[in-house]
């Protein structure tokens, strides 16, 4: 666990693919996009390119979502390694999404290799096209390689409104923004229309609010 977390934080979810169930504990925006695959000496869940044959979100936001299914969250630590599968373009992306109180009203970070008003930056979507609110940003992230694995960390304080984005660097935010639009909600991964991977999720919280997402479609493996 960081050696830096909150008082008070353990601890509350840790999922790697391993488990053949593993996808039941998620929600998925459109699951038939969505598989449990081996990765070398490793389990992942990938995303293909939804885009515009997917999932239609109510505002202009991303398509490809997948919501951690069983338990809400307020304030957390999230720890994920990722891969982006894509071709390298400006809007080369993935997302992790939170605070998700419904598919109208939620945050996502969107990390991408160049920033721009709609690209790598710090999002609300509040029942309406999603807007940037980073404070602090860069210009930019190379993902580089589509097999090479990043590790990003995502910390929420819902009390003091604070957002921070790392990747890889651990010790340094890449991207910070401040705002307490959105209360507690689904924690999940995805991109805004390109494909990638996901593993070793580990979600650390003094509490969490154990509630089914009532949104979505279950997917089996």
């Amino acid at each position: 666990p960081p050696a830096d977390l909150p008082a008070g934080y353990s601890l509350v979810l840790a999922e790697d693919f391993s488990r053949a169930d593993s996808m039941q504990r998620f929600v998925f925006a459109s699951p038939e996009h969505w598989q449990r695959v081996q990765v070398a000496d490793r389990w992942a869940l990938q995303h293909t390119d939804a885009g515009a044959q997917g999932y239609a979100p109510p505002h202009r936001s991303p398509h490809n979502i997948a919501l951690i299914a069983t338990h809400r969250f307020g304030s957390f630590v999230l720890d994920c390694e990722l891969q982006q599968t894509g071709r390298e373009y400006g809007h080369r992306d993935a997302c992790l999404f939170f605070n998700f109180v419904d598919p109208a009203h939620f945050y996502y970070t969107h990390i991408a290799t160049r920033s721009d008003p709609h690209a790598h930056q710090i999002f609300t979507v509040n029942n309406a096209p999603r807007t940037a609110i980073t404070a602090v940003g860069s210009p930019g992230f190379d993902w580089g390689p589509a097999d090479k694995w990043h590790r990003v960390r995502l910390v929420r304080d819902l009390n003091r409104g604070t957002i921070e984005v790392y990747v890889d660097d651990l010790t340094e935010p890449m991207l910070e923004a401040t705002d307490r639009t959105h209360g507690i909600g689904y924690v999940g991964v995805g991109s805004f229309d390109d494909t990638g991977r996901v593993t070793n999720i580990r979600i650390y919280a003094a509490k969490t609010d154990p509630q089914r997402a009532p949104f979505f479609d279950p997917k089996d493996e």
